[in-house]
């Protein structure tokens, strides 16, 4: 089948939002966060699809927020916001996010949670991921000072050495757990 000029245009402008984005070095870490961050909003989406116990998937959602999610927008926030103004719409943006996705998890905290709570902290997360992925660290990366930028993610990579195991045993997005 042969393709109209506009055609062909149209189905290279698709291959492009399609290829990796390349990221800088200096973000690189943050970037892999984001990939288990992904990876978490897939497993509780997993998990309520399954029918998995809502208490089993927000005591997960709290492990991983405390042993990487608060350390991950806490770097964010000390090391690469500050890279662009602080009144910049998307530095105000990813900061409002942040706060929005913490106070989802202080609601699990206080035991205030159904199927609804853990679907907004997936669809939050996974949309606060996509927004730093495709907006704001391509942002950072054309606005910042270069030598700045290579500073922050010499500290992040330093940080990022030292990487989050895993421990956690209740794989529930993996099998149901039998009583």
């Amino acid at each position: 089948m042969l393709l109209t000029t506009s055609q062909k245009k149209e189905k290279d402008s698709m291959m492009e939002t399609s290829k990796p984005i390349k990221r800088s070095q200096a973000i690189v870490p943050l970037s892999r966060d984001h990939h288990n961050g992904l990876l978490l909003c897939w497993k509780i989406r997993t998990g309520l699809k399954n029918n998995i116990s809502i208490d089993r998937i927000a005591a997960y959602i709290i492990h991983v927020f405390d042993t990487e999610l608060y350390e991950h927008f806490y770097q964010e926030e000390k090391y690469l916001f500050p890279l662009i103004p602080s009144d910049n719409p998307k530095n105000i943006q990813a900061h409002k996010e942040h706060i929005s996705i913490c106070n989802q998890i202080n609601i699990l905290r206080n035991k205030v949670t159904d199927k609804a709570a853990l679907s907004i902290i997936a669809d939050e997360l996974e949309a606060h991921i996509r927004f730093e992925e495709r907006d704001l660290f391509n942002y950072i990366e054309q606005h910042a000072d270069t030598l700045k930028l290579e500073t922050a993610g010499k500290l992040l990579q330093e940080l990022h050495e030292i990487s989050c195991i895993d421990n956690w045993d209740d794989e529930f997005w993996i099998k149901p757990q039998t009583k």
